[in-house]
């Protein structure tokens, strides 16, 4: 629990500044906390059983996508 607390605050202290910022820092920013929340979801799941690796990298992509898919003026919902 400690961990995750100081994991929390360490990425307010890195996000809070690009979300001032703005523009193309702050969405590479999300990108990277976004895979990191990601991981975190699968390392949870494969504790209970294995994912394949196309799982992985196909969700990896989808998420990177959502993100940036804003950045580049689009909006898909």
């Amino acid at each position: 629990m400690k961990q995750r607390v100081i994991s929390a605050a360490v990425a307010l202290a890195i996000l809070i500044p690009l979300l001032v910022i703005g523009g193309v820092p702050m969405y590479f920013g999300v990108g990277v906390i976004a895979l990191l929340a990601y991981r975190e979801i699968v390392m949870l799941k494969e504790s209970h059983q294995k994912l394949p690796d196309l799982m992985k990298v196909v969700g990896a992509f989808c998420l990177l996508l959502l993100v940036f898919v804003r950045f580049a003026g689009y909006y898909l919902v």
